[in-house]
């Protein structure tokens, strides 16, 4: 007697405020003593799955959890299971998480980015890596620039555009406002990811599944979500496994060269 059981534990988004990936569907298909796992991820960007079982006469097929990565609009084999004993009952319980990215992504260090906002402006920094109002945790390796509502926002880096939200139109210093950002998020070739948020209500001017190059206009700026006034939150990052990420410092192409970004500093695009 086979007796299946498929349990969607948790969907963890990628950060705090930003929406949820579409569900991830785990599915089984049955291969004489074989059982095979298959997943299908219908989201633009890769997601790690991480799939647990309990079970009774099943032999699996490697420790669990298993961890796969699955890309881009993709349906693929997880895991392998084989009956131990197909005369006797078995049974198997599946309980699965999945989140946004590659936990195996490798950031080009080697790249600098371009400031994002128009060539020939300065911007000053108003809180650089380490800011203690809000860049700790996963946010350690956060850039804000104090850009005036309705500034041009470029890309950064080219990439693919995988989530906007621009409905918003509310902001301020309490966290309670933190669901409330408007944002762009580009995915990079190195399977890393950027966001650039805060942006104005209906602040985007490029589209989920669109690929831009850099120094391209993405949006403008704003002051919505948790704000304290008009900015520019841009970050770095890559998933780390279990859900959520982790911010990645990167150095970005001025005029006054290749450097990191210090608090307070102003620095004209180039």
């Amino acid at each position: 007697m086979q007796v299946l059981r498929l349990i969607f534990l948790l969907l963890i988004s990628y950060s705090s405020g930003h929406t949820d990936p579409e569900p991830v569907k785990i599915t089984s298909e049955r291969d004489g003593e074989k059982v095979v796992i298959i997943a299908a991820n219908p989201n633009p960007y890769p997601v790690t799955i991480e799939l647990s079982m309990k079970t009774k006469n099943i032999i699996p097929g490697e420790a669990f959890p298993v961890i796969k990565i699955l890309p881009a609009n993709a349906r693929d084999r997880v895991t392998v299971v084989r009956i131990a004993d197909p005369s006797k009952s078995w049974n198997y319980e599946t309980s699965y998480i999945f989140y946004m990215g590659d936990i195996n992504a490798q950031h080009d260090n080697r790249f600098a980015y371009r400031l994002p906002y128009a060539i020939n402006t300065t911007e000053r920094v108003g809180q650089a890596y380490g800011g203690s109002f809000s860049h700790t945790g996963p946010n350690y390796y956060s850039i804000d620039f104090n850009m005036e509502e309705g500034s041009r926002v470029v890309a950064a880096r080219s990439g693919l555009v995988v989530e906007v939200q621009e409905e918003f139109n509310e902001g301020g210093a309490d966290r309670s406002y933190i669901q409330k950002a408007n944002y762009i998020t580009i995915m990079h070739d190195d399977g890393t990811f950027a966001d650039y948020s805060h942006l104005r209500k209906n602040g985007a001017v490029v589209r989920e599944g669109q690929q831009v190059r850099l120094g391209q206009h993405i949006g403008y700026s704003g002051a919505t979500g948790f704000a304290t006034g008009p900015h520019l939150h841009f970050v770095v990052k890559k998933a780390s496994r279990g859900g959520g990420y982790e911010s990645i410092p990167v150095k970005f192409k001025t005029k006054e060269g290749i450097i990191t970004l210090q608090d307070r500093e102003s620095y004209t695009a180039y």
